[in-house]
């Protein structure tokens, strides 16, 4: 199958990586509710899209590396201060295994994580190499960033709505925040 730029589940997949990479990028120039609102709107936009894209032969090519380690553990690092106290969160990591313990996700991780698989399609959809960008885009959905999108969203959801971020920007603890007091 050869894709052409003008792929309309393409061109959306990459339109939404754009957009959320540039949240990533320019995160610290929001606020944090503004980035908890707009993180969940778009992963959940390219979660749907990502279910939307065609299925391409896989590449004989090596993806190329648009994130290096530090650039990666920077914007880690910058993402966890940012998000403070919503940062880390506990999840089951296989719903499936019965008698698994919780363990700590980091939102920051995720964030990262989505860019950095996101990157790697967008910097192929640039170079119009189309199939190996929704390859690397559908892969990385399925074998990684997926994971991190469907948890991310879930600790998102509960920051957002059990009103932990309004607590945290107005400057009032957390420890005994809304979620506690009824």
């Amino acid at each position: 199958m050869q894709l052409t730029s003008s792929d309309s589940s393409a061109e959306n997949f990459a339109s939404l990586s754009m957009a959320f990479c540039e949240l990533v990028e320019s995160s610290e120039s929001v606020g944090l509710g503004e980035l908890v609102d707009r993180a969940t709107k778009l992963i959940v936009g390219l979660y749907d899209a990502a279910m939307r894209l065609p299925q391409p032969q896989a590449s004989e090519h090596d993806a190329p590396q648009p994130v290096t380690k530090e650039e990666w553990w920077t914007l880690f690092r910058r993402l966890s201060l940012q998000l403070g106290e919503i940062n880390n969160y506990s999840f089951v990591f296989d719903p499936y295994e019965q008698d698994a313990a919780p363990v700590t996700g980091s939102l920051a991780d995720d964030l990262a994580g989505i860019y950095s698989d996101l990157r790697v399609g967008l910097a192929l959809y640039a170079a119009e190499a189309y199939d190996d960008a929704i390859w690397e885009w559908r892969f990385g959905f399925e074998s990684h960033w997926g994971r991190h999108a469907a948890h991310a969203l879930y600790a998102l959801h509960v920051a957002k709505h059990s009103g932990t971020v309004v607590w945290i920007e107005h400057g009032r603890p957390t420890s005994f925040g809304p979620t506690s007091l009824g």
